[in-house]
Formats: structure tokens, C-alpha cells, sequence
């Protein structure tokens, strides 16, 4: 199989990617590129329409010592 038709046969919107996800699911969620916006617009849709009932959200930051540009 060619890795186009692999990757197409794979990719998923969105709403799909997010349809597994259990009321009471707990997500970790890193910074930057690691909260891609069209998946967290996705569970908040289903979070507001009812739909995902006590998610539970860990956001990750970066400790001060590492995101201070200085450095440490």
C-alpha cells in the first residue's frame, strides 16, 4: 500500500478522533503543539452539548525553572 493511501485510510476528523473518549475520562493535555486546536474545540463541543459528562483535564506547563528564557 502507498503511504498516501495509508494515510487516508487512517486520518480522521476531528469528531471522529474524539468519539472514544468515556465520560469520567481523565486527559492530559501539553502546551504548545500538544493541545492541537481543532481536537480541544472538538471535546468542548461534546463537553457543552452534554455529550462527555466529568472529564477531568490535566494541562501540563512548563516548570519556571525551564520556561524561563535565561534558562536555568
Amino acid at each position: 500500500m502507498h503511504y498516501d493511501d495509508l494515510y487516508q485510510s487512517k486520518k480522521l476528523s476531528p469528531q471522529e478522533a474524539v468519539a472514544p473518549i468515556r465520560d469520567g475520562s481523565k486527559l492530559l493535555v501539553a502546551m504548545a503543539a500538544g493541545a492541537p486546536p481543532a481536537l480541544m474545540t472538538a471535546i468542548a463541543q461534546r463537553v457543552a452539548s452534554d455529550d462527555l459528562k466529568e472529564l477531568v483535564l490535566y494541562y501540563k506547563l512548563a516548570p519556571p525553572r525551564l520556561a524561563d528564557p535565561a534558562g536555568p
